[in-house]
């Protein structure tokens, strides 16, 4: 049974496979228009600090099998708190339990409680997350282009 919290951003990285998850996600989600990632954990520990930034995690047992950060802050142009899911992964052999559904569903409390009106995130093409945002109850808003500079 895979088990969903809502804990420090600390935790995932002082997961004992923090380095392998990163790797797979890199893999995952590759885009060579972007450089590899590089997580800061101390931009992340900053943002938490500020009431900015959530991090939810997915163990089986005690092993970290997925996560999922989500920024949530005031938008601006339309002075509405909003919140991006920013990354969201789970490792391949935990995906058919329904462990991204969880957590994208926990963060969508968590932004409500926050007082956001919508909450957004971006799919690599063609996806797992593409095909199913929809069944999530997303809409296709916009498009994301990105240029190498």
């Amino acid at each position: 049974m895979i088990d969903i919290k809502h804990e420090s951003i600390s935790n995932l990285f002082s997961a004992d496979n923090v380095n392998e998850l990163f790797g797979s996600y890199s893999q995952d989600g590759k885009n060579d228009l972007l450089p590899e990632p590089k997580p800061n954990k101390s931009t992340y520990i900053m943002m938490e600090s500020a009431g900015m930034l959530d991090f939810l995690a997915a163990y089986d047992g005690s092993l970290l099998v997925g996560f999922l950060v989500m920024i949530t802050n005031e938008q601006p142009h339309y002075s509405k708190i909003a919140s991006v899911i920013e990354s969201i992964f789970v490792s391949k052999e935990h995906r058919s339990h329904g462990t991204g559904k969880h957590l994208i569903h926990l963060a969508a409390e968590i932004a409500k409680e926050k007082g956001a009106v919508n909450m957004m995130m971006s799919a690599p093409i063609g996806s797992n997350l593409q095909r199913s945002a929809g069944l999530l109850g997303y809409t296709k808003t916009n498009t994301v282009f990105t240029r190498k500079i």
